[in-house]
């Protein structure tokens, strides 16, 4: 999935199934090869219990995840 940055910065996250996650605040990036890896996220919701966290207490979801960029982020969950 290709898209700028300025499409999923500020986006609020969802899950597959409609919960809320968050608000994207940020992205990491491999240097190297310029993947993106993850998605950093400011939590709304109970979604990101299973996600690491930064010493913000921002989830990094792995990009992976991401299956939507729409009016929302949809990540997909197991």
């Amino acid at each position: 999935m290709r898209r700028f940055m300025t499409e999923v910065l500020g986006k609020r996250m969802i899950t597959s199934d409609g919960s809320m996650v968050g608000t994207i605040e940020d992205l990491i990036v491999d240097e190297a090869s310029g993947d993106l890896l993850f998605v950093v996220v400011l939590p709304d919701g109970e979604a990101l219990a299973y996600f690491a966290t930064d010493e913000l207490g921002r989830a990094m979801i792995p990009f992976k995840e991401m299956r939507s960029v729409r009016d929302v982020v949809v990540m997909d969950i197991d």
